[in-house]
């Protein structure tokens, strides 16, 4: 969570952050990432916005963090 709010961009209310980068950033694995988002949504903290280049190559995922919504 810390590594997607560092990454969070106001103006999009969203962070846009590669799995790899995030993996590398919290010193983990990119399958260990892969489980913990999966229960960060399942607990409905972060939705998960697939992005495609126009190419159809998938780019970095953007994450709404839900939690902020519920602070405001």
């Amino acid at each position: 969570m810390t590594v997607l709010y560092s990454d969070y961009d106001y103006d999009e209310k969203c962070a846009t952050v590669s799995r790899r980068d995030i993996a590398q950033t919290c010193n983990m694995s990119v399958r260990n990432i892969d489980r913990i988002l999966s229960q960060l949504v399942k607990k409905d903290l972060i939705r998960v916005q697939k992005r495609y280049a126009p190419s159809g190559r998938q780019i970095e995922n953007s994450y709404k963090l839900i939690y902020r919504d519920y602070r405001s």
